[in-house]
């Protein structure tokens, strides 16, 4: 746990050395986007190289008991409205999309497990070390769903594995309200703030809370 506590830490300050030498001329924001890539790069491979055994267990727990495909891909809209795959554990019945409601999918009980703590969002470490996402930011929608009505300031920013909307209800918020928080926070990104954010996700994902509604993948504005 003391690791956990302190592994933030530990990355902000080696990503920040690491960028040292382009930091020191450049504005607030272009400092703070690049100190955050170099913290990005600096955990991701940290947690994939500390979860390597964990990964290789669910790895092999899924082609058990889910079966082929195991990784869930999707074409998500990213920074800039750039398309880009996301990866995750599959938890969800194969072609769920072929029915009326997807809310309505009965998930398995190793589904429910790996969405309860939010297990299935492990593999995406690799689209933060790709540079697909970052850690903290708005979630990344599904192309079909990013009509006019959601805010463009949400692509300013790389979307992330969790954010503020996700400390703030997660799935029990209402759409309207999820963009609110998403553009509230790229207005005000911060470190302080994105480590408020990393640290209430922590105890939040070990909870489940906010995973008792609908997945991800549909939208109702």
């Amino acid at each position: 746990m003391l690791f956990l506590i302190s592994l933030p830490f530990f990355c902000i300050f080696l990503g920040q050395a690491l960028c040292f030498g382009v930091l020191g001329n450049l504005p607030f924001k272009n400092a703070f986007q690049i100190s955050k890539r170099g913290f990005d790069i600096t955990a991701s491979v940290t947690l994939l190289l500390l979860f390597s055994p964990f990964l290789l267990i669910l790895y092999l727990l899924s082609r058990i008991i889910m079966g082929f495909p195991i990784f869930f891909c999707q074409q998500r809209v990213g920074k800039a409205e750039q398309i880009f795959w996301i990866i995750k554990f599959r938890s969800m019945p194969l072609s769920p999309f072929n029915l009326q409601d997807p809310a309505t999918v009965q998930l398995s009980w190793y589904g429910k497990f790996l969405r309860y703590y939010s297990l299935d969002e492990l593999p995406s470490l690799l689209n933060i070390l790709k540079g697909d996402m970052s850690f903290v930011g708005p979630r990344p929608l599904v192309p079909e769903f990013y009509v006019t009505s959601i805010p463009k300031m949400r692509s300013d920013v790389l979307p992330g594995l969790t954010g503020l909307a996700q400390i703030n209800g997660r799935n029990n918020l209402k759409w309207k309200h999820r963009f609110r928080y998403d553009t509230w926070y790229v207005r005000h990104q911060s470190w302080a703030l994105d480590l408020i954010i990393l640290f209430k996700t922590i105890p939040l994902s070990l909870s489940g809370q906010g995973t008792e509604l609908a997945c991800e993948e549909e939208f109702s504005p």
